[in-house]
């Protein structure tokens, strides 16, 4: 078989995908900060060896700023900086490497074909976004557009990022337990446990109305396991429906996210099939 093939390098797990005449072949690889290159391109290489594949391209999603797609410039993954495409993959064929919040990006829009600027913001650890308009991804100049998570915001005479105020890392510090823990205290209604979430929720909210008010989207899809702590997402959308001018509010719809724990590799799958056809082309 010659499919296409999309890799998502995170920080505890690495899942790569494969085109099937039905959806994906799938795999989950543990992986963790001391993972080596030559250790993912082993784990690339057997996953194409079980299943028989000589993929046509490898498009890989990683946390950070990739220059162009061709360069990782930062990772939350050490091991990555500085790496390039033509180090993955073992040299079988062409990779693309992405950023994976716009690889997610491309994956939840493929279930919006019809609205003409898709939105994803992905609430996670940090806070970060990325848009489709009539199809196409906005990289922006270097590739690096998105970065919501460092959107300055005032709070009492200082200056703060989303991120420490709306993000999953931030919420586990002022909680001061595990996200295991802090889950069963929102069950039992805590109400510091309340407190925190409607208060990261309300700046979240706030996000949401600049993201509205800057680009006009037909939808937002929120994903995320932030965005799945009880109230959280509740919270964001009334702050938003609060303070977004309604003409603009009424035009857009706010989903969560369909692909889920798949949605960096099937992007970037995607991705790669799309740059690739470019070049043909």
């Amino acid at each position: 078989m010659n499919p296409y093939v999309g890799v998502d390098i995170g920080i505890s797990k690495m899942c790569i995908v494969a085109e099937a005449d039905e959806g994906f072949l799938e795999q989950q690889v543990a992986i963790d900060a001391s993972t080596s290159v030559e250790e993912l391109n082993a784990n690339i290489a057997a996953f194409l060896t079980q299943h028989q594949l000589e993929p046509n391209g490898i498009g890989i999603g990683v946390m950070g700023l990739v220059e162009g797609d061709e360069r990782i410039s930062f990772s939350d993954m050490a091991v990555l900086n500085g790496v390039r495409a033509e180090q993955l993959g073992n040299g079988c064929c062409p990779v693309k490497l992405i950023n994976d919040v716009k690889a997610a990006t491309i994956a939840e829009a493929r279930h919006y074909p019809n609205h003409r600027a898709v939105l994803f913001v992905l609430a996670d650890a940090g806070i970060a976004a990325g848009i489709v308009v009539d199809g196409k991804l906005l990289q922006g100049a270097s590739g690096w557009s998105g970065e919501l998570g460092y959107t300055m915001v005032p709070v009492s005479g200082r200056v703060k990022k989303l991120d420490d105020l709306a993000g999953g890392a931030a919420i586990l510090r002022e909680a001061g337990v595990s996200r295991e823990v802090l889950l069963r205290k929102l069950d039992r209604h805590d109400p510091k446990a309340s407190g925190i979430i409607q208060q990261a929720g309300f700046y979240f909210g706030l996000a949401l109305t600049n993201l509205i008010h800057l680009y006009n989207p037909d939808v937002i899809i929120v994903g995320g396991r932030t965005a799945e702590y009880p109230g959280y997402l509740e919270r964001s959308v009334m702050i938003a429906a609060q303070y977004t001018l309604q003409d603009l509010f009424q035009a857009c719809r706010i989903e969560t996210a369909l692909e889920r724990h798949l949605s960096v590799a099937v992007g970037a799958c995607e991705y790669v099939k799309q740059q690739l056809a470019l070049v043909q082309g």
